[in-house]
């Protein structure tokens, strides 16, 4: 499932499916916009978009929208939090 086609891992496209239910493909092609930072941990970004959501699809949006300008800020939103 992921892998090649997305920036991040399974364990993410779970989380996504686990939290967002019948959402959870808008998600996933949300996060699937985001900056290509697999040189780093790959899954650090999503994962911090996650934490940041909480569940919420507008956030996820904003998030995303968020880390096409800067994805430093969200990294460091998540650790200052």
């Amino acid at each position: 499932m992921a892998g090649p086609r997305y920036l991040f891992s399974d364990e993410i496209i779970t989380r996504v499916r686990r939290e967002f239910g019948d959402d959870s493909d808008r998600v996933i092609a949300e996060l699937d916009r985001m900056p290509d930072t697999r040189q780093r941990d790959r899954d650090r970004l999503p994962r911090a978009v996650l934490d940041l959501a909480r569940r919420d699809v507008a956030a996820v949006v904003g998030l995303v929208e968020q880390a096409l300008i800067d994805w430093r800020d969200l990294q460091t939103w998540v650790d200052d939090g």
